[in-house]
């Protein structure tokens, strides 16, 4: 229960040495809303979620196409349940492949 009344807390970024912009933050701090009716997506859906200042610049089309490649992509547990790798290995791309 906790995590229903607990607010969204993000890193220090000196301390953890990262950047979360404040768009990314807002982007967050919708999608986690406590109020269902109140959160980013409840009334039109991803419609609602891809018109976000986070998605400028970013084409509608290509996400549905899956023409995008991810910056990250985890490793780990596959979908079936192949664990030869481990689940902490990381894979960055670099941003000029986004």
């Amino acid at each position: 229960m906790k995590i229903k009344k607990s607010r969204v807390v993000f890193p220090d970024p000196k301390k953890f040495n990262i950047s979360i912009s404040m768009t990314a933050q807002d982007f967050i701090l919708k999608l986690l809303e406590k109020s269902k009716s109140s959160r980013l997506g409840y009334k039109n859906d991803w419609e609602e979620i891809i018109v976000h200042p986070w998605f400028e610049g970013v084409d509608q089309h290509d996400i549905l196409d899956k023409n995008i490649v991810p910056p990250f992509i985890p490793k780990g547990e596959d979908l079936y349940g192949d664990s030869s790798k481990s689940a902490m290995e990381e894979t960055y791309i670099p941003k000029e492949k986004v």
